[in-house]
């Protein structure tokens, strides 16, 4: 796996850490830890994968609620992400460092 460069420097987690074992534990099937180490990832993949589509299916840019739909995805995620993140820093999430 990629070190976080920003981890590496200054010593503290972005809030991006936790991205890609959260996704090596997705495609293992265990969701729990999954979620638990990125809490946003799920609506994260469903705003990439559309944004994947929408580079080869023309047609799906046309459908408002998809695109209305997809916009809420990633700014969930984002949102799931930096609430996390502010928790981190304030520790008031209870599981942060205990898988670290």
């Amino acid at each position: 796996m990629f070190p976080c460069i920003y981890y590496y420097y200054f010593g503290i987690e972005c809030p991006g850490c936790g991205f890609q074992r959260s996704l090596v534990h997705l495609f293992h099937g265990d969701f729990y830890f999954s979620l638990l180490l990125f809490p946003g990832l799920i609506p994260l993949l469903f705003f990439l994968l559309y944004q994947f589509l929408i580079l080869f299916f023309v047609d799906l840019k046309r459908i408002l609620i998809i695109k209305k739909l997809t916009n809420s995805f990633g700014i969930l995620a984002l949102t799931i992400q930096l609430v996390v993140y502010a928790l981190k820093w304030m520790e008031l999430y209870p599981w942060a460092n205990k898988f670290f």
